[in-house]
This record gives structure tokens, C-alpha cells and sequence, in this order.
């Protein structure tokens, strides 16, 4: 079913999904008590990374690009997703634009935004990998603990807490016009 429903997504061209797989995201999706935050990201990760026949990506302490066949089901992925970690339990989000040299148009990362390593954001990184590339993507940050954590503090990022399947549109909507959002809720104020 979760295959199925990927028809329903947009196809966001020129992707990199990118998933958290360090030791804080075993821990209960926002709202959950069941559901972990690896195991949130790995689906909704996968299931667009098939969509959009984007790059995807793992990182911890370090990051790799995760070679994958679109036979494989979002399900398997996302409950083989933590034991087959291959970057450490750390997270280090300048890992992710370290060694990047494709010029992607967006960057969609599912993470509890929980960054230790280096005590400050990557916007460094991502500025060097911006230079190195050429590229001026937006940037998806979902958060999946919901804690209110921000690790890009750039003009072309949209931010999001928790998760839903509304927020493959919100992507595409936030392309198009920065202000959509604001202008659909004063649409419909009373």
C-alpha cells in the first residue's frame, strides 16, 4: 500500500532525500508511541527518493549515498533501515554537504535535528558545497521528534515538525510561491 501511495506524491526533480540514521532517532516519532523517528524517515525518505528517482543518502557521524533498486518495497527499507547503519551513531550534519558535488535543486532531510557534533550549524558546509556546485537548493528540513530544532538558518529553507503525507505539497507549493502558506491561512481567516 505504501508503494501504491507513491503515485499520489509530486515528482521533485533533481533530489537529494537525505535520512538520519544516528543513535537519538531510535527514539518515538512526535506524538508516537510505536513509531520511531529512523523508521518514519527511512519510509517517507525512500517511498520519495522511488518517486522522484532522486539520490538518497544516509548520515550519522558520517554520510554515504545508499545505492537502492526501485523493486525494493518502502516497508522493507524502512524496517531494515537502522541495522544496516554504515555511518555511526554520531550526527553531523555538515557530513551531508561535505562531499556532495552534484548541483541538486532541493534537499529533502528527515531527521529528529538533534546535531552535536561541532556545536554549531552546518551552514558552512553548505555554503562551500553551494560554491563547489553551483547549486542554490532549497532546503526540506522535516523534523521528526518535533523538538523545534533548526540546523538551517538560510532564506531558502522551509522547516517542518512532525510528518504527513501533505507535506510532499507543501514542497511543491513552497517552490513556487515562499508566501503560499500564509496566503492560504489568510484566505481563509474569519
Amino acid at each position: 500500500a505504501a508503494d501504491l501511495a507513491c503515485a499520489n506524491m509530486p515528482v521533485l526533480n533533481n533530489t537529494l532525500v537525505v535520512i538520519d540514521n544516528s543513535g537519538s532517532m531510535a527514539c518515538p516519532v512526535a506524538g508516537s508511541k510505536h513509531a520511531k523517528c529512523n523508521e518514519t524517515g527511512a519510509l517517507f525518505g525512500f517511498a520519495l527518493a522511488k518517486r522522484c528517482n532522486a539520490d538518497l543518502m544516509e548520515f550519522g557521524t558520517q554520510a554515504r549515498m545508499i545505492p537502492y533498486r526501485h523493486s525494493q518495497t518502502a516497508l522493507d527499507f524502512a524496517m531494515n533501515f537502522e541495522k544496516n547503519n554504515k555511518v555511526g551513531h554520531g550526527t553531523d550534519f555538515k557530513a551531508i554537504f561535505g562531499k556532495l558535488k552534484h548541483a541538486y535543486d532541493r534537499v529533502v532531510i528527515f531527521s529528529d535535528m538533534q546535531g552535536w557534533i561541532g556545536y554549531h550549524c552546518p551552514k558552512d558546509a553548505f555554503k562551500a558545497y553551494r560554491k563547489r556546485s553551483g547549486a542554490d537548493p532549497f532546503i526540506y528540513s522535516v523534523d521528526l521528534a518535533g523538538y523545534g530544532s533548526l540546523q538551517f538558518p538560510e532564506s531558502k529553507v522551509a522547516t517542518m515538525a512532525g510528518f504527513s503525507e501533505k507535506m510532499f505539497d507543501v514542497m511543491a507549493m513552497a517552490e513556487t510561491d515562499p508566501q503560499a502558506l500564509i496566503k492560504r491561512i489568510r484566505a481563509v481567516e474569519l
